[in-house]
């Protein structure tokens, strides 16, 4: 295995850039921001670079990853904004989690939308260097969308009421049907309601880092209605279901004081 860790990583990326004119900022996101870091981590890192310099960059961090070991993996996706690039990258002998996910922001993307909300629970940076002012740390959390919340608790009564779209692939003993509708009708408004109710701003998230966003005994009663083995599990929680999301949309209802 070899001996290369995260710190070795992130200390050559900013020992390479941080003295280049055309590299205006260096941070990292993800578990080095959230003070998460484990040994399942990868690194998330992104630079600020002069519009033009990207592909060089990515070039002169390539040849900087090299120097400690071969790298055995790379893969370049096209990512949906046009002003960043992103490439992935694993050093040879690393541990298989490891995964370097390195982005690059063009610097004429619009500085609103690198700012962070202090305390964040997703999108916080941990800054290497900023020389030009990059990234912007709001005090401020941003207001809950209460019409938007009603919007979700809406469709989620309506799923509930559509319950017969998943029992009667249960009769049909249909076990692939039977188990999709239970996700899109009974389990899947579950997470819903325990985003909206705990992490609002992130109520799109579904399962992503949700054993770290909600209380322990929220994520059981999860783990409790994602375990099907059967038809007859699905049977059994989809009518147990209607309590415990009854119960959730009257403490939504409750915690942002909308009416019934």
């Amino acid at each position: 295995m070899n001996s290369i860790d995260r710190t070795t990583i992130i200390n050559a990326i900013k020992d390479k850039f941080i003295s280049m004119d055309e590299v205006y900022a260096y941070w990292l996101e993800g578990a080095d921001s959230l003070d998460a870091v484990d040994e399942y981590s990868d690194i998330d890192i992104w630079l600020d670079v002069k519009d033009g310099y990207e592909d060089r960059v990515f070039s002169l961090a390539e040849e900087e990853l090299s120097k400690l070991g071969k790298l055995d993996f790379k893969y370049s996706i096209k990512h949906a904004h046009p002003k960043i690039h992103q490439n992935y990258y694993h050093i040879e002998g690393t541990s298989p989690y490891l995964i370097i996910d390195f982005c690059i922001q063009s610097h004429s993307r619009d500085k609103n939308e690198v700012r962070f909300i202090e305390g964040d629970i997703l999108e916080f940076p941990k800054v290497i260097f900023d020389k030009s002012n990059v990234i912007t740390i709001l005090k401020d959390e941003e207001k809950v969308d209460i019409s938007l919340i009603k919007d979700i608790i809406d469709e989620i009564k309506a799923k509930y009421n559509q319950h017969s779209r998943v029992i009667k692939y249960v009769e049909r003993n249909n076990y692939p049907e039977a188990f999709i509708y239970y996700l899109k009708y009974v389990a899947d408004p579950l997470v819903q309601l325990m985003r909206v109710k705990y992490t609002p701003k992130y109520h799109y998230l579904h399962f992503i880092h949700i054993s770290n966003h909600i209380p322990n005994e929220e994520v059981k009663l999860l783990e409790y209605y994602y375990q099907i083995s059967s038809l007859e599990d699905i049977r059994t929680k989809t009518e147990k279901a209607k309590k415990t999301c009854n119960e959730l949309i009257k403490e939504v209802e409750g915690l942002y004081n909308l009416k019934v």
